[in-house]
């Protein structure tokens, strides 16, 4: 529970770590040099949010206060805070300007997009809204999304995105009946569900008190967990999975933990042995750690039974997992203690260790953990030291946790740190792999948000600044589909270091996401001039017209890693757009054939049996002939609801003889329910195709029937006739009648 120690004047410190390589293993110290006022309007007294993306995007995020409510507001850098968007934006959409908004949280997907989500008033109770923004904060959707259909008392909502692009969020109902919720967008349908759904029971009127829900998601895995307040045998931790990318999930909750006096719940997935992993504190002196994959009971972290709290818990992808809390074990008074262990969570250090290692007499508070891939692991907190007031303080290891410094480092996040009122201090691991150090604080005498930083300014990306490429990336920056663009940018290092990697990244199929084949664009360079003067890099890329398209506006942008494993900064590292056209020989289509059987669905047959082979066939209606068109069928195999991308469910047909028609045959198997989906895509070298086809079809693989005696053997004769009553049982799994019946007898005796 936070505590309010100071209420006339405090700070509300977040510090965010970005640590992509070794950065703090090179310089024995940080210098806080970038003092800055980033919030506008009157700040509610909550804790902000600073998130990063990969590209180097940071966005800060806060709850303004209003004369009709609180309302959501982000602010954005596109390279790492040197530079800022010029205003600050409002996520809420114009129909929520009288309603005010709670509990919100905010993430960025993989492929550069921003959420928010938060508990909304507009309906009179409590409701989950959501927002998202496609270039970084400066614009969002024009209307919210509602999550949650029943207006009720709902919190603590929590969001997460996956590499495909599905949204997840949790929250908990507070109002009868009590429990914890859940909705999904699928990115491969675009919708989401039409109602929320109840995960930690499956009797609908069954209440439970349920808090701090927690979400994980990893490739098709998603788990969700909590805490349950009943006082009996029913409290606990519990959680609930889905292995299907959300699209169903256990019938209810699963306890891992039967007591009623469990708290702080904290939620990991350990990267390198793809586990979802989870941390509490039970009976307010021990805290646990359970990996969910492994068998045993939970490891005890700290040892030894005091009071204990502001439990935090972070991980990287070699197997390393870290630990921190409060206890009282040292002088009766709160410091920061930690375990870790090496083996994805398998086994831990024997004996803890404390991390804030002077000034006994003065307590801490508020610890935050963060690390990285390279070795790096930092706690900050909040701590009143003689000369300091209430500052924030951070103490590291270059070494997997096994050394830390003997004295700990006091970042000088204010001009003048001796008055400071630091409060809540919050240290977060970002993605952008920089070795960038971020601070923000809530400066509560005049309701603002300052940030403070320090930044690896190694690598950066310029604009060419020739003709045609002096405010963006590309040229032309409209042209008709099947156009060669030309990409450029100047790649700068100040220690005259060349890239590692150095691509522009296209969405080519408008589809929001820049998926694989889309980043693997690699630039050259011609220029003699050294790295640290300036080398321009380019890349010349043909692309399709997209007929599905909103805009046409596909967006690109510029990715480069130092060969220090830095990423370079700067406004091409961000999202920029350019216009395809419609072709001048127009848009290619694809048909139904003629041909009987593949006339309303270009598949024969349509219904059968498991292995039986099944003959797709559709018309591709071209300008250009093969090499140059190409038509694919895409069919979901396993009943997954997804088309993989692998040749089991994306498969390339081939032109029959020199007509228009294209085949393929595919052998298919019942799986999910039997009704399989596909449909058919196709392209030439100057546009993506529309049509029918292009949409999703239905087939049916129907189990084979079964023929059984009755219970009277098959047939019955009557007394003195010769009448005979033939019976047998037929069965059906998919619950189809017969279409034939018949019995079949050789009267004349011939065989």
């Amino acid at each position: 529970m936070k505590r309010r120690r100071f209420p006339t004047y405090w700070l509300l410190l977040v510090l965010a770590l970005i640590l992509g390589n070794a950065t703090l293993a090179r310089s024995a110290s940080v210098a806080f040099t970038n003092e800055q006022k980033v919030s506008t309007g009157q700040v509610k007294e909550i804790q902000p949010k600073i998130i990063t993306d990969q590209q180097g995007s940071l966005t800060i995020a806060w709850l303004e206060e209003t004369v009709s409510g609180n309302r959501i507001v982000v602010s954005t850098s596109y390279d790492r805070s040197l530079n800022w968007f010029p205003e600050a934006v409002v996520v809420h959409s114009q129909e929520a300007k009288v309603s005010s908004a709670a509990n919100f949280q905010i993430c960025y997907d993989s492929a550069g997009n921003l959420y928010a989500v938060w508990v909304d008033s507009r309906h009179g109770g409590g409701t989950i809204y959501l927002n998202q923004s496609n270039d970084n904060g400066q614009t969002w959707q024009s209307q919210d999304t509602r999550i949650s259909m029943a207006i009720a008392g709902v919190g603590d909502p929590q969001i997460a995105c996956n590499q495909r692009g599905d949204i997840f969020v949790v929250w908990v109902r507070t109002s009868s009946p009590g429990g914890v919720y859940y909705n999904y967008y699928s990115g491969q349908t675009q919708k989401w569900l039409t109602e929320e759904r109840r995960l930690d029971s499956d009797l609908p009127s069954q209440s439970a008190q349920c808090i701090q829900p927690r979400l994980l998601c990893s490739g098709s895995s998603v788990y969700v967990a909590w805490i349950d307040q009943r006082s009996d045998s029913s409290g606990g931790v519990y959680y609930n999975y889905s292995t299907n990318w959300g699209q169903s999930f256990q019938s209810k909750g699963i306890q891992l933990v039967a007591s009623a006096s469990v708290s702080e719940l904290q939620a990991l997935w350990e990267k390198k042995s793809n586990s979802p992993c989870l941390a509490w504190i039970q009976n307010g002196k021990e805290a646990y750690f359970k990996n969910l994959t492994k068998s045993g009971s939970p490891i005890w972290l700290n040892k030894v039974s005091y009071p204990v709290r502001s439990l935090c818990l972070a991980g990287d992808s070699q197997g390393h997992i870290y630990a921190v809390w409060l206890d009282q074990r040292e002088y009766s008074k709160d410091h920061i203690f930690g375990n870790f262990s090496s083996d994805s969570g398998n086994s831990w250090q024997t004996a803890c260790k404390r991390i804030d290692n002077s000034y006994n007499d003065y307590p801490c508070d508020q610890p935050s953990l963060s690390c990285n891939d390279q070795g790096v692991v930092a706690v900050s907190w909040s701590q009143s030291r003689p000369g300091f007031g209430l500052n924030a303080f951070v103490n590291y290891s270059l070494d997997f946790a096994a050394t830390w410094l003997s004295t700990s480092a006091v970042p000088n996040l204010r001009n003048n740190g001796i008055n400071a009122q630091a409060h809540y201090s919050r240290l977060c691991c970002g993605s952008s792999g920089k070795g960038d150090l971020y601070a923000i604080w809530l400066e509560t005498g005049e309701k603002s948000i300052y940030l403070n930083s320090f930044i690896n300014t190694e690598a950066a990306l310029e604009w060419a600044g020739v003709s045609g490429f002096t405010a963006d990336g590309v040229e032309p920056d409209s042209a008709s589909g099947g156009s060669y663009f030309e990409f450029r940018v100047k790649y700068k290092n100040s220690l005259n270091m060349p890239p590692s990697i150095c691509q522009v990244w296209v969405d080519e199929n408008d589809n929001g996401f820049y998926e694989e084949d889309e980043k693997n664009h690699d630039m050259t360079t011609t220029t003699s001039q050294s790295y640290k003067d300036g080398c321009i890099y380019t890349f010349n890329l043909p692309l399709r017209y997209h007929p599905n398209s909103v805009d046409h506006l596909h967006r690109y942008r510029f990715y480069f890693v130092a060969s220090s494993g830095n990423i370079a900064a700067g406004s091409p590292a961000r999202d920029h757009t350019l216009t395809i056209t419609s072709p001048i020989g127009g848009v290619p289509q694809l048909q139904w054939d003629t041909a009987s059987g593949y006339t309303s669905d270009g598949v024969e047959p349509n219904v059968a049996t498991p292995g039986t082979e099944r003959v797709f066939q559709v018309r591709f209606i071209s300008q250009y002939l093969p090499p140059y068109a190409h038509v694919e069928l895409w069919i979901d195999v396993d009943d997954s609801g997804t088309y993989d991308d692998n040749s089991e469910e994306k498969l390339v047909m081939s032109r029959v003889g020199t007509s228009d028609v294209y085949r393929v045959s595919k052998v298919l198997n019942y799986a999910g329910d039997g009704s399989l989906s596909y449909r058919f895509f196709a392209y030439d070298s100057v546009s993506y195709a529309t049509g029918a086809p292009t949409l999703d079809q239905t087939l049916r693989v129907n189990r084979a029937p079964a023929l059984c005696w009755a219970d009277d053997g098959g047939y019955e004769k009557r007394s003195n006739e010769n009448f005979f009553t033939f019976n047998v049982l037929y069965q059906d799994q998919d619950k189809d009648p017969p279409s034939v019946h018949q019995i079949w007898i050789d009267l004349n005796k011939d065989g």
